[in-house]
């Protein structure tokens, strides 16, 4: 059994180190979208583990807005904003959300991060990649 889970982590480390940034910002808002669902299924029952998921959430694209703010980012100008725009949305629907009896659904967060993982997961026009 231990030989199993050592080569499971070794295998989970070749594929990171294998992976490609966007594969990788993709795995983490699956992660992130997984950590939110679970946490807003037992949002009364467990609400230290909803603050958790939404800080997680928020610690993301507070790195997306500080990667997409950076003036060397390759990203196109009007991706960069979009990112920002919808990070500074993020942040203030988390802060709806963690509102004493705030009945602000969690689907918008859900749903952005979705988006993301679409657009992280399309192959580039033309690239093949």
């Amino acid at each position: 059994m231990a030989h199993a889970a050592h080569a499971y982590g070794a295998y989970k480390r070749a594929m990171i180190a294998t992976s490609g940034p966007r594969a990788l910002e993709a795995e983490a808002f699956e992660r992130i979208n997984a950590e939110l669902r679970q946490a807003q299924r037992s949002r009364e029952q467990n609400y230290p583990a909803f603050v958790a998921a939404l800080s997680r959430n928020s610690r993301l694209w507070t790195i997306l807005a500080a990667d997409v703010a950076d003036d060397a980012n390759a990203l196109p100008r009007d991706t960069r904003i979009a990112i920002w725009r919808l990070s500074a949305f993020v942040r203030c629907h988390t802060q709806k959300l963690l509102q004493p009896n705030s009945a602000a659904p969690i689907d918008p967060l859900l749903a952005i991060n979705l988006d993301m993982i679409a657009g992280l997961r399309a192959k580039k026009a033309g690239t093949g990649a």
